[in-house]
């Protein structure tokens, strides 16, 4: 059942160019560890050098982002938007939610391709479920630290009502 807990596991994707640099310099290891007779902890050695290379790579790649990024997601009906601004994330409108979750389907995978783990601000711009129902994905897989809404009350919308629910429960 898809609904049980831990049925499903969401991981990052890596950009091309983290995956072709990891097979080159794998390859390289391997090759010289080959035609270099050295001894194991010399390989070791290599080893971890090659690893805190490619770690440091990613970190550099990810510090370099610019001041402001503006990102607007296809999430169906409805608007989807990312902003990283100086290193933060904010998360605006997520479309859809329903049978196709635009906020797991979309914007979730968005997020953790661009090396998201947590975001700092959730904006909906009104209770609408093409601009709201995806929302709630987002919330569980980032808890965001605030969540701001338009103020608009919609009483008959319980998708809406849920989500608020969520957000005094989780205490955000």
């Amino acid at each position: 059942c898809a609904a049980a807990p831990f049925s499903h596991l969401s991981v990052a994707t890596y950009p091309l160019i983290f995956v072709i640099m990891f097979y080159l310099l794998a390859g390289m290891f391997l090759l010289a560890r080959r035609a270099l007779p050295l001894s194991g902890r010399a390989w070791l050695t290599v080893g971890f050098l090659w690893f805190v290379l490619f770690c440091g790579w990613q970190v550099w790649f990810q510090v370099r982002r610019p001041a402001l990024q503006v990102f607007f997601l296809d999430v169906g009906q409805g608007d989807g938007a990312v902003l990283f601004l100086d290193h933060k994330t904010i998360v605006l409108d997520a479309g859809p939610g329903g049978t196709f979750n635009a906020g797991e389907r979309i914007v979730t995978p968005f997020l953790y391709a661009q090396g998201v783990r947590t975001v700092d601000a959730v904006v909906v711009s009104h209770p609408h479920d093409d601009h709201a129902g995806g929302i709630s994905s987002v919330i569980e897989n980032f808890h965001p630290r605030l969540v701001l809404d338009g103020g608009n009350s919609y009483p008959g919308n319980r998708a809406y009502r849920a989500l608020l629910e969520k957000v005094r429960d989780k205490k955000i």
